[in-house]
Protein backbone atom coordinates (compact mmCIF):
# COMPACT_ATOMS: atom_id res chain seq x y z
CA UNK A 1 0.00 0.00 0.00
CA UNK A 2 1.48 3.26 -1.03
CA UNK A 3 2.19 6.15 1.28
CA UNK A 4 -0.44 8.55 -0.53
CA UNK A 5 -3.29 5.79 0.52
CA UNK A 6 -2.60 5.51 3.42
CA UNK A 7 -2.46 9.11 4.19
CA UNK A 8 -5.65 9.13 2.87
CA UNK A 9 -7.32 6.57 5.12
CA UNK A 10 -5.68 6.16 8.05
CA UNK A 11 -7.42 9.72 8.74
CA UNK A 12 -4.40 10.66 10.95
CA UNK A 13 -6.71 14.34 12.36
CA UNK A 14 -10.03 12.33 12.75
CA UNK A 15 -11.29 9.48 13.84
CA UNK A 16 -14.81 9.82 11.90
CA UNK A 17 -15.11 6.80 9.70
CA UNK A 18 -16.69 6.04 5.71
CA UNK A 19 -19.13 4.74 5.47
CA UNK A 20 -21.45 3.19 2.63
CA UNK A 21 -23.68 6.25 1.06
CA UNK A 22 -21.42 8.76 2.28
CA UNK A 23 -20.61 11.07 -0.69
CA UNK A 24 -17.27 12.54 -1.94
CA UNK A 25 -16.80 16.14 -3.77
CA UNK A 26 -13.88 16.83 -6.29
CA UNK A 27 -12.93 20.85 -6.27
CA UNK A 28 -10.59 22.76 -8.72
CA UNK A 29 -8.35 24.92 -6.29
CA UNK A 30 -8.86 28.21 -9.34
CA UNK A 31 -11.78 27.22 -11.60
CA UNK A 32 -11.20 29.64 -14.72
CA UNK A 33 -12.80 29.08 -18.11
CA UNK A 34 -11.82 30.73 -21.25
CA UNK A 35 -14.10 30.83 -24.51
CA UNK A 36 -10.87 29.37 -26.45
CA UNK A 37 -11.38 28.43 -30.13
CA UNK A 38 -10.83 24.51 -29.24
CA UNK A 39 -13.93 22.39 -29.71
CA UNK A 40 -15.15 20.13 -27.52
CA UNK A 41 -13.68 17.10 -29.15
CA UNK A 42 -10.48 18.26 -29.05
CA UNK A 43 -10.09 18.49 -25.13
CA UNK A 44 -9.37 15.00 -24.13
CA UNK A 45 -8.27 15.75 -20.90
CA UNK A 46 -11.49 17.17 -19.98
CA UNK A 47 -10.04 20.25 -17.96
CA UNK A 48 -11.95 22.46 -20.17
CA UNK A 49 -14.97 19.97 -19.57
CA UNK A 50 -14.43 20.95 -16.10
CA UNK A 51 -13.74 24.66 -16.25
CA UNK A 52 -17.15 25.11 -17.91
CA UNK A 53 -19.03 22.90 -15.60
CA UNK A 54 -17.83 25.19 -12.30
CA UNK A 55 -18.68 28.12 -14.70
CA UNK A 56 -22.16 26.86 -14.94
CA UNK A 57 -23.01 26.54 -11.59
CA UNK A 58 -25.97 29.04 -10.92
CA UNK A 59 -28.46 28.60 -8.16
CA UNK A 60 -32.36 29.13 -8.35
CA UNK A 61 -32.47 31.52 -5.39
CA UNK A 62 -30.42 33.80 -3.61
CA UNK A 63 -30.00 31.82 -0.86
CA UNK A 64 -28.70 28.71 -2.13
CA UNK A 65 -26.71 30.89 -4.70
CA UNK A 66 -24.61 32.55 -1.08
CA UNK A 67 -23.59 28.70 -0.35
CA UNK A 68 -22.51 27.89 -3.92
CA UNK A 69 -18.76 26.89 -4.67
CA UNK A 70 -17.70 27.63 -7.70
CA UNK A 71 -14.65 24.94 -6.80
CA UNK A 72 -16.88 21.71 -7.66
CA UNK A 73 -16.97 19.69 -10.61
CA UNK A 74 -17.39 15.85 -9.70
CA UNK A 75 -19.57 13.80 -7.07
CA UNK A 76 -19.54 10.27 -6.70
CA UNK A 77 -20.57 7.55 -3.82
CA UNK A 78 -18.77 5.51 -1.51
CA UNK A 79 -19.62 1.18 -0.90
CA UNK A 80 -16.55 0.98 1.30
CA UNK A 81 -14.02 3.09 2.93
CA UNK A 82 -11.70 2.62 -0.23
CA UNK A 83 -13.97 2.16 -3.12
CA UNK A 84 -16.14 4.19 -4.77
CA UNK A 85 -19.41 3.91 -7.98
CA UNK A 86 -19.49 7.57 -9.65
CA UNK A 87 -20.95 8.54 -13.24
CA UNK A 88 -17.47 9.41 -15.31
CA UNK A 89 -17.36 11.63 -18.29
CA UNK A 90 -15.23 8.93 -20.50
CA UNK A 91 -16.14 5.67 -18.91
CA UNK A 92 -19.99 5.82 -17.94
CA UNK A 93 -20.73 4.42 -14.54
CA UNK A 94 -17.95 2.45 -12.67
CA UNK A 95 -16.36 1.13 -9.53
CA UNK A 96 -12.69 1.91 -8.45
CA UNK A 97 -10.76 3.37 -5.82
CA UNK A 98 -10.76 7.06 -4.30
CA UNK A 99 -7.16 6.95 -4.73
CA UNK A 100 -7.31 5.83 -8.58
CA UNK A 101 -10.01 8.49 -8.92
CA UNK A 102 -8.08 11.16 -7.64
CA UNK A 103 -4.73 9.93 -9.60
CA UNK A 104 -7.15 10.25 -13.26
CA UNK A 105 -9.04 13.49 -12.01
CA UNK A 106 -6.13 15.47 -9.94
CA UNK A 107 -8.63 17.38 -7.91
CA UNK A 108 -7.07 19.95 -5.72
CA UNK A 109 -9.58 19.49 -2.96
CA UNK A 110 -11.52 16.33 -1.81
CA UNK A 111 -14.72 16.84 0.73
CA UNK A 112 -16.46 13.71 1.87
CA UNK A 113 -19.92 14.45 3.04
CA UNK A 114 -22.55 12.26 4.95
CA UNK A 115 -26.24 12.69 4.12
CA UNK A 116 -29.22 13.01 6.70
CA UNK A 117 -30.65 10.07 6.32
CA UNK A 118 -32.61 6.51 7.04
CA UNK A 119 -30.39 3.63 6.93
CA UNK A 120 -32.95 2.26 4.60
CA UNK A 121 -32.58 4.63 2.34
CA UNK A 122 -28.78 4.82 2.77
CA UNK A 123 -28.66 1.33 1.62
CA UNK A 124 -30.87 1.66 -1.19
CA UNK A 125 -28.84 4.59 -2.74
CA UNK A 126 -25.85 2.04 -2.58
CA UNK A 127 -27.92 -0.87 -4.15
CA UNK A 128 -28.47 1.46 -6.98
CA UNK A 129 -25.29 2.41 -7.67
CA UNK A 130 -24.26 -1.07 -7.94
CA UNK A 131 -27.07 -1.81 -10.09
CA UNK A 132 -25.57 1.15 -12.16
CA UNK A 133 -22.85 -0.03 -13.06
CA UNK A 134 -21.81 -0.22 -17.09
CA UNK A 135 -24.38 2.31 -17.59
CA UNK A 136 -23.14 5.16 -20.09
CA UNK A 137 -22.41 9.06 -19.56
CA UNK A 138 -24.99 11.72 -20.50
CA UNK A 139 -23.09 13.44 -22.62
CA UNK A 140 -26.62 15.65 -23.09
CA UNK A 141 -27.85 16.25 -19.52
CA UNK A 142 -31.32 15.22 -20.60
CA UNK A 143 -33.50 15.03 -17.22
CA UNK A 144 -34.66 11.36 -18.70
CA UNK A 145 -31.22 9.78 -18.57
CA UNK A 146 -30.95 8.60 -22.09
CA UNK A 147 -27.86 10.21 -23.71
CA UNK A 148 -27.22 11.03 -27.43
CA UNK A 149 -26.68 7.97 -28.82
CA UNK A 150 -29.86 6.45 -27.19
CA UNK A 151 -28.67 4.80 -24.08
CA UNK A 152 -29.42 4.98 -20.47
CA UNK A 153 -26.81 6.95 -19.12
CA UNK A 154 -26.14 9.82 -15.86
CA UNK A 155 -24.14 12.33 -15.52
CA UNK A 156 -22.24 12.31 -12.10
CA UNK A 157 -24.72 14.25 -10.15
CA UNK A 158 -27.82 13.20 -11.88
CA UNK A 159 -26.38 9.49 -10.45
CA UNK A 160 -26.84 11.00 -7.13
CA UNK A 161 -29.74 11.94 -7.44
CA UNK A 162 -31.52 8.90 -9.00
CA UNK A 163 -29.86 7.34 -6.18
CA UNK A 164 -31.09 8.78 -3.36
CA UNK A 165 -34.08 10.19 -4.79
CA UNK A 166 -34.08 13.74 -6.24
CA UNK A 167 -36.16 15.39 -3.34
CA UNK A 168 -33.10 15.06 -0.54
CA UNK A 169 -31.12 17.81 -2.77
CA UNK A 170 -31.81 21.52 -3.69
CA UNK A 171 -33.77 21.76 -6.45
CA UNK A 172 -32.14 22.85 -10.07
CA UNK A 173 -32.43 24.18 -13.32
CA UNK A 174 -29.54 23.32 -15.84
CA UNK A 175 -27.35 26.52 -17.00
CA UNK A 176 -25.28 26.90 -19.64
CA UNK A 177 -24.48 30.33 -19.62
CA UNK A 178 -22.06 32.80 -17.83
CA UNK A 179 -22.79 36.48 -17.74
CA UNK A 180 -26.31 36.36 -19.45
CA UNK A 181 -24.63 34.55 -22.50
CA UNK A 182 -24.56 30.68 -23.46
CA UNK A 183 -20.64 30.02 -22.92
CA UNK A 184 -18.89 29.35 -26.45
CA UNK A 185 -17.40 26.01 -24.95
CA UNK A 186 -21.14 24.21 -24.69
CA UNK A 187 -22.32 26.08 -27.90
CA UNK A 188 -19.81 23.82 -29.57
CA UNK A 189 -20.18 21.08 -27.37
CA UNK A 190 -23.78 20.25 -28.36
CA UNK A 191 -23.51 21.38 -31.81
CA UNK A 192 -20.88 18.31 -32.12
CA UNK A 193 -23.64 15.94 -30.78
CA UNK A 194 -26.17 17.53 -33.35
CA UNK A 195 -28.62 18.51 -29.91
CA UNK A 196 -29.98 21.36 -28.25
CA UNK A 197 -28.96 23.14 -25.33
CA UNK A 198 -30.85 22.19 -22.66
CA UNK A 199 -31.05 25.65 -20.91
CA UNK A 200 -33.75 25.79 -18.17
CA UNK A 201 -34.62 22.03 -18.21
CA UNK A 202 -34.66 20.16 -14.75
CA UNK A 203 -31.35 18.82 -13.67
CA UNK A 204 -28.41 19.26 -10.83
CA UNK A 205 -25.19 20.09 -10.50
CA UNK A 206 -22.28 19.27 -8.44
CA UNK A 207 -22.66 22.59 -6.81
CA UNK A 208 -25.84 22.99 -5.85
CA UNK A 209 -26.32 19.12 -4.73
CA UNK A 210 -23.26 19.99 -2.40
CA UNK A 211 -25.00 23.42 -0.61
CA UNK A 212 -28.21 20.96 0.46
CA UNK A 213 -29.12 20.84 3.96
CA UNK A 214 -28.88 17.46 4.26
CA UNK A 215 -25.35 17.54 3.69
CA UNK A 216 -22.79 17.27 6.62
CA UNK A 217 -18.98 17.45 5.80
CA UNK A 218 -17.33 14.96 7.70
CA UNK A 219 -13.58 15.03 5.88
CA UNK A 220 -11.53 17.44 3.74
CA UNK A 221 -8.53 17.00 2.26
CA UNK A 222 -6.00 19.38 -0.14
CA UNK A 223 -3.89 17.64 -2.29
CA UNK A 224 -0.98 19.11 -3.91
CA UNK A 225 0.17 18.69 -7.62
CA UNK A 226 2.33 15.95 -6.56
CA UNK A 227 -0.50 14.14 -5.06
CA UNK A 228 0.50 14.59 -1.27
CA UNK A 229 -2.26 15.32 0.82
CA UNK A 230 -3.10 17.00 4.28
CA UNK A 231 -6.57 16.57 5.69
CA UNK A 232 -8.15 19.48 7.74
CA UNK A 233 -9.85 19.34 10.95
CA UNK A 234 -13.92 19.82 10.89
CA UNK A 235 -14.92 21.62 13.37
CA UNK A 236 -18.01 19.58 14.23
CA UNK A 237 -19.91 21.98 15.69
CA UNK A 238 -20.90 23.47 12.26
CA UNK A 239 -22.40 20.13 11.76
CA UNK A 240 -25.12 19.66 14.52
CA UNK A 241 -27.06 17.32 12.80
CA UNK A 242 -24.32 14.81 11.79
CA UNK A 243 -24.79 11.47 12.91
CA UNK A 244 -21.57 10.21 14.12
CA UNK A 245 -22.95 6.88 14.75
CA UNK A 246 -24.63 5.31 12.08
CA UNK A 247 -27.21 2.20 12.58
CA UNK A 248 -24.98 -1.50 12.95
CA UNK A 249 -26.69 -2.73 9.69
CA UNK A 250 -24.74 0.46 7.86
CA UNK A 251 -21.75 0.09 9.74
CA UNK A 252 -21.48 -3.82 8.70
CA UNK A 253 -22.64 -3.33 5.31
CA UNK A 254 -20.79 -5.48 2.64
CA UNK A 255 -22.83 -5.02 -0.32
Amino acid sequence: MSVFYKRLFKFPMLQQKIFPGDLFFFLKEKPHFSNSNATASEDKKGSTFIDAVCSSAVAESLTIESKINHQVFHVGLFINETTIIHATTFHGVIKETIMNAIISTKPSIVEIYRIQCSDEQRQKAVKFAYSSLGAKYNDIFSPNCINSAGQKSYYCCQFICEAYGRDMFNPHRLNFMENGKILEYWIKYFDERNEPIPQGLPGSHPSILKSSKCLNLIKLFNISKELEISEEEINNKSNSNLNTDLPYICKQSHL
